[in-house]
């Protein structure tokens, strides 16, 4: 009978707790009273019968927060001391013990509503200043429902005890202290206690003053944010990048010799120890924290420049645990303990069994995966204590993409929930820097509600239902708590999905900077001009639905402000798609009334652009210091400098015919302008044209390659110059098949067209400059026609290799031959020198001395296959990404 009774009282809860607090993050156990009575605090006075925080200032903090919005939300009125005898609704803050908490106890809070009293319950001032900030919550949530609070019982603690935010303030905005109090302020009240600035050089210190830049973070304001960090219960983590990641820093000349290379700094030189510790003394003391986050990720090509007689000598591996272990000496010192990025450590998985137990990795991947659990696995079984970090989705991005954040966040916390991991930091990293963090409350939002109360289902279906539940609840609960009204995550869905179709990294920074001369085949299809058609003729639709919610939401514009901008951005970029296709049809096969609709078309676009600028500058100032703006607006100025240029835009094109019987040049150069009657000058040696040089007249064939440059004058006589590099080999215009598909994930990972590997045009450092074709999981199989025997003796070809950024270079090439050009036997396999997956560059997989003479040729370079075990996708497909290949 007890256990029937038990069980029907379980199930009683379970379908109480079902209901909704309205907190965030939710709490572990929420009940209603079964005769949903409400307590009306409407016009009532709140007497502080019971207090024995009195005296605490933190505490003292937040009620004068609770005194500010019983008035505003409910004209009620709060009484700082009373008694039990007093009239109006008792609020009792008690101390006392909490033994049946499994968790956190130092954190934990027990709020009780009854029909004349509210009861928050800690054992610490912590605890009860998360049980009041739930409390507002809760008065928030209802009053901004019409509805009285319900009579109710909490029980909540943390499951992770260390939850945080990381805010990059060096790689663009540095914000200003006032924001930063923001970030805190905010994001407190949703119970995260720690977070971090992640600094590799904005930083002012004494020893080196010429490091940062001018506006960069002093001592004294280090202390500020510090002191009001703790007043809020939060912590703040020392940060200063010890290792990779320092190219700003080593761009100074003074500085320059302590790298590496470009990136990592030098641990052969012993002054780099001499300038870490110059700064590990100055930083340091400035913290109450016991941590120090040192970062140290990403040194892949380590040993790539300066290092390498050391790395040789001892190897990366010994290299790299060896400066670690120098650094933690200089930090202990400082009665501080380590944390650092878990990225190198691994990728073998003895490297961390030979660290000191006292550091704790950080295991970090940003993308959405249904499971993070064996890195993890990694750490814990070497004895470690060790941290998450998922991330916002923001870098890179104009807007943090939420299809990503809300499912990375949710799984890593839940797998860090499920193999003891103690603490979290979710990321928000402004690798274009262009992000703000005013676009990323929701994302840290989501971070405190999933970091206190992690999912727990491991099965993938039920883990999907628990999130999409978590998810229903949460996006209500915090349109309420943030605007007033409900609606806000219906509002950023409905702006993602409009967008949705083209895949063209439209949410990239990078898209609006994109030259209009970029003429990738893939966005110039009429198929991508209607996408971007309909993208705009959405963007009415989504500016009236947000003016709807920014009309109801009570407060927080200013997020809204934001979203108005991506929606201006999306705009403007769809609209630059469309003039490109435009600029590109003008140039093939342009008429005067094509020219005039062009022209007004372009001065639009300007239009528009201007429009951006000012939106952003305004968004910009809000948040962050003049650091690095100006890099910003020249990213704006140069675009609008573009669509000044156009009359002066010269097309050096290459026309290359395809699977035509072999001749002296199957390369014919041609220059088309804009407008007409544009004189242009060029030469073909690489050398500077000018007003004496050879004249266009009518195009020319390609007998070898050439650095073909150009020039045209203004009326005021200034220049515009442009040059092409046109390689000429047999390869050129003879590929007849590829046999596997290039990605198309973004339309720069064709190369330009299905025939780029054999267009006689290169690509530049960066796989993403729309030279280099891409392969996902796929090799490379290319088919060729010669039109008749050729002696082929090289076959060259150029690959990238990042393994972070998930691109392996090959280390197979099967050559095939065919007498008729469907029958195709193996001539040789090559097995190239092996690349390790951790070296990070673009490599030459080059063989010669072939001597094969054949008019039909397959060459296959063999995709590497899945990622290594020791990389945070583990077991995903590959990219291959290769520029020409090259055959002589």
């Amino acid at each position: 009978m007890h256990r029937v009774l038990a069980l029907m009282l379980l199930m009683s809860a379970q379908l109480l707790q079902a209901q909704n607090a309205g907190i965030i993050p939710s709490p572990q156990l929420f009940l209603f009273q079964k005769e949903k009575k409400t307590l009306d605090i409407q016009e009532k006075t709140v007497v502080i019968a019971q207090n024995e925080w009195q005296k605490n200032e933190k505490i003292a903090n937040i009620i004068s927060k609770l005194e500010r919005q019983l008035a505003e939300e409910y004209k009620a009125d709060l009484i700082l001391k009373g008694n039990k005898k007093s009239k109006g609704i008792k609020l009792f803050l008690k101390k006392e013990n909490m033994p049946n908490i499994p968790v956190n106890r130092d954190q934990a809070y027990r709020l009780v509503i009854d029909n004349e009293s509210i009861t928050i319950v800690s054992e610490t001032d912590q605890g009860a200043f998360y049980g009041i900030t739930s409390l507002m919550q809760m008065l928030t949530h209802y009053h901004a429902l019409n509805q009285a609070v319900p009579l109710c019982e909490i029980t909540d603690y943390p499951i992770l005890s260390k939850r945080g935010w990381m805010d990059d303030i060096n790689r663009g905005p540095i914000p200003t202290v006032d924001f930063v109090k923001e970030e805190i302020l905010q994001l407190s009240a949703l119970k995260m206690n720690c977070f971090t600035l992640y600094t590799e050089s904005v930083f002012k210190t004494e020893s080196h003053p010429d490091v940062a830049p001018i506006d960069g973070f002093t001592a004294a304001e280090i202390t500020d944010i510090e002191e009001f960090a703790a007043l809020h219960f939060v912590e703040m983590i020392p940060n200063q990048q010890m290792f990779g990641h320092m190219e700003k820093m080593l761009r100074n000349p003074f500085y320059e010799q302590l790298g590496d290379d470009q990136h990592i700094l030098n641990p052969s030189d012993p002054n780099i120890y001499n300038f870490i510790e110059d700064y590990i003394d100055e930083i340091a003391p400035l913290y109450r924290s016991n941590y120090f986050h040192i970062n140290c990720d990403e040194t892949e090509n380590l040993g790539g420049g300066r290092a390498q007689a050391l790395v040789e000598s001892i190897g990366q591996k010994e290299t790299y645990l060896t400066h670690i272990q120098k650094v933690n000496r200089m930090v202990e010192k400082h009665n501080k303990q380590v944390i650092m990025w878990a990225d190198i450590l691994l990728k073998e998985s003895e490297m961390i069994s030979q660290l000191p137990k006292s550091i704790i990795p950080v295991f970090w991947a940003y993308h959405a995966a249904p499971s993070f659990a064996e890195p993890m696995k990694q750490i814990r079984e070497q004895g470690f204590p060790f941290w998450i970090a998922p991330g916002t989705s923001s870098f890179q991005t104009i807007a943090p993409n939420h299809e990503i954040y809300l499912k990375n966040i949710a799984v890593m916390t839940r797998d860090g929930a499920l193999n003891g991991a103690s603490g979290m930091l979710n990321t928000s990293w402004d690798d274009s820097g262009e992000a703000l963090f005013q676009s990323l409350w929701h994302a840290h939002a989501w971070g405190a509600e999933i970091g206190w109360k992690p999912c727990k289902e491991d099965d993938p279906a039920q883990f999907e239902k628990e999130l999409n539940q978590r998810l229903t609840q949460f996006n209500r609960n915090y349109s309420l708590h943030r605007f007033g009204v409900e609606g806000y995550f219906e509002t950023i869905e409905a702006i993602a999905q409009s967008k949705a179709a083209i895949q063209d990294g439209m949410t990239l920074c990078s898209h609006t900077w994109r030259p209009l001369s970029e003429f990738w085949a893939p966005l110039l299809t009429p198929e991508y001009d209607a996408l971007n058609l309909n993208l705009l003729n959405q963007i009415p639709d989504l500016r009236a639905q947000l003016s709807r919610f920014a009309s109801q939401a009570k407060r927080n514009h200013k997020d809204l402000d934001f979203l108005s901008y991506v929606v201006d951005r999306y705009e403007y970029n769809a609209l630059r798609n469309r003039t490109r296709k435009m600029i590109y049809d003008q140039f093939m096969e342009g008429t005067p009334e094509s020219l005039a609709q062009l022209d007004h078309q372009s001065q639009f676009l300007k239009k528009k652009l201007h429009a951006l600028k000012l939106s952003y500058q305004n968004l910009w100032e809000n948040e962050c210091r003049v650091h690095f703006f100006d890099e910003i607006r020249k990213r704006y100025d140069r675009a609008a400098e573009e669509i000044n240029q156009l009359p002066y835009q010269i097309m050096i094109s290459a026309q290359v015919t395809h699977n035509a019987p072999t001749t002296s040049s199957k390369q014919t150069v041609e220059f088309k302008s804009l407008y007409p009657n544009i004189s242009i000058y060029y030469t073909t040696d690489g050398s500077t044209p000018n007003r004496f040089s050879e004249q266009y007249s009518a195009s020319f064939p390609l007998t070898q390659s050439s650095i073909i440059k150009t020039v045209v004058y203004d009326s005021l006589q200034r220049p515009y110059y442009q040059e092409q590099y046109l390689l000429q080999h047999l390869g050129v215009g003879n590929i007849v098949h590829l046999h596997t598909p290039y990605s198309t994930y973004l339309p720069q990972y064709s190369g330009g067209s299905a025939f780029s590997l054999g267009d006689g045009l290169t690509g530049g450092s960066d796989f993403r400059d729309g030279r280099w074709q891409g392969y996902w999981g796929e090799d490379i199989a290319v088919e060729y026609d010669f039109g008749s025997p050729q002696l082929v003796s090289i076959i060259e070809a150029k690959f990238h290799q990042h393994c972070a950024g998930w691109i392996l270079a090959p280390d197979t090439l099967h050559i095939y031959t065919s007498t008729n050009g469907v029958d195709y036997q193996i001539d040789k396999s090559i097995i190239f020198t092996e690349i390790d997956d951790k070296e990070v560059g673009i490599y030459f997989r080059k063989v010669d001395d072939l001597k094969i003479e054949t008019r039909y040729l397959r060459i296959i370079y063999k995709n590497k296959g899945a990622l290594p075990a020791w990389h945070g996708s583990a077991g995903a497909d590959s990219y291959l990404f290769c520029d020409e290949i090259l055959i002589r």
